[in-house]
């Protein structure tokens, strides 16, 4: 499965995890053991962030198991936990940008400590992921009223309300969740640079709002029972 994930990621990364493979050999003749091993727990922080990326792309495609993702999401967020104890990295944002990382969703999630659509039965936890859920959508309707259409500002919000539609406990109707997996679909083939026509960026934001306006329907007839 991750060799597959593996497969589908940008020629960008691919270079780059080439370029640390490659790196990788020709250091083992020059580094002293402690600077081998503080250069080998950076590279595991780079897996890591690269690999919990893609997982999270994939289930914004909808290409992933469920399941599957929960489990291989929770490994890598226990294996970063104990990296950043042991790696010397102490802020992954500087670092993935030291190493021109385009791994927003991974970092979002590692923020979040929890794989997309966790079930639980705490009210207080469930409120905050409908909270979560909420102020996605509001910063994607905020950025298309600024009229900001780029990939850039859009994809990502994009991409992790989907993820967490797909998976959450609150009775979305699917058809509100298929208009906005295709809205990543579109967005995933498009580069950071390039920004939605107007049309669609007023489309768009309309296909949010009508999705925000059926979960708190369905939050209201939830509380009525």
């Amino acid at each position: 499965l991750l060799f597959c994930l593996w497969k589908e990621s940008s020629a960008t990364q691919l270079k780059t995890m080439s370029y640390h493979s490659n790196a990788h050999l020709m250091r083992e003749a020059s580094l002293s053991a402690d600077e081998e091993d503080e250069c080998n727990r950076k590279e595991s922080v780079f897996e890591i962030l690269t690999t919990l990326n893609m997982i999270e792309v994939a289930l914004g495609r909808d290409s992933i198991n469920t399941q599957v993702y929960k489990e291989e999401c929770r490994k890598l967020l226990n294996r970063m936990a104990m990296m950043k104890e042991n790696s010397g990295v102490t802020d992954l944002q500087e670092f993935a940008t030291e190493y021109n990382m385009n791994v927003t969703l991974a970092l979002r999630r590692i923020e979040v400590g929890e794989p997309a659509g966790v079930d639980t039965n705490d009210d207080a936890n469930a409120l905050h992921f409908v909270m979560t859920i909420t102020e996605t959508m509001i910063s994607i309707e905020d950025a298309i009223q600024l009229d900001d259409y780029s990939i850039e500002t859009l994809r990502p919000d994009v991409t992790s309300l989907v993820q967490n539609l797909s998976t959450s406990v609150v009775a979305v109707p699917q058809k509100h969740i298929d208009i906005l997996k295709k809205w990543n679909v579109k967005m995933e083939a498009m580069s950071a640079s390039d920004e939605l026509e107007e049309s669609d960026g007023r489309q768009l934001g309309l296909d949010v709002r009508e999705a925000r306006e059926a979960m708190s329907h369905a939050l209201k007839q939830k509380s009525f029972h």
